[in-house]
């Protein structure tokens, strides 16, 4: 990677970054769609993918807007690596509650660094004067916020149910 010289240079790399992660997401969704038994997961996923795409395409106007085109990054490393490995794991998984919490497991930990990627450059859009800008990553940091909430509630269940955390454990 080249060095960084200019804090616009760094929005732009962490853009590139975010911007495949969120790609590999997409391929990553559907996989877990089939693996997932619980129904309101299976929703929450099939949901969440169609919130990617959008999130996908939500980056590709800010790059329009910046007047750039999304390069490869090797910055971050660990949520490719763990894209990778989680396809490969959940192909070899069948259906169960236990997969249902290693599913949660694994989008929990990408959405963490997503909400930490995008709160950090909604924050740098707002230093850089982008304001329309800040408002896209505003829109997609909130959307990251609630599939996080809607899969702890699934891993966790409410009142009057388990969550698959229990079945997992009943297993």
């Amino acid at each position: 990677m080249k060095a960084i010289h200019s804090f616009e240079q760094l929005f732009l790399v962490m853009l590139c970054d975010i911007y495949s992660v969120e790609q590999q997401v997409v391929t990553l969704l559907p996989t877990l769609v089939k693996k997932a038994q619980s129904k309101e997961l299976k929703e929450v996923l099939k949901d969440h993918l169609q919130e990617t795409k959008l999130q996908v395409t939500r980056l590709e106007k800010i790059f329009a807007k910046l007047g750039e085109v999304p390069t490869a990054t090797t910055w971050i490393h660990n949520v490719r690596s763990l894209v990778e490995k989680s396809e490969k794991f959940f192909m070899e998984q069948t259906a169960s509650p236990v997969t249902d919490a290693a599913i949660i497991v694994c989008i929990q930990r990408i959405k963490h660094d997503e909400i930490s990627a995008y709160g950090s450059l909604k924050e740098f859009a707002n230093v850089l004067d982008y304001e329309d800008i800040k408002d896209f990553l505003k829109e997609t940091l909130k959307e990251e916020c609630v599939a996080d909430e809607k899969l702890t509630k699934i891993a966790t269940g409410g009142l009057f149910k388990s969550g698959v955390n229990v079945l997992a454990i009943k297993r």
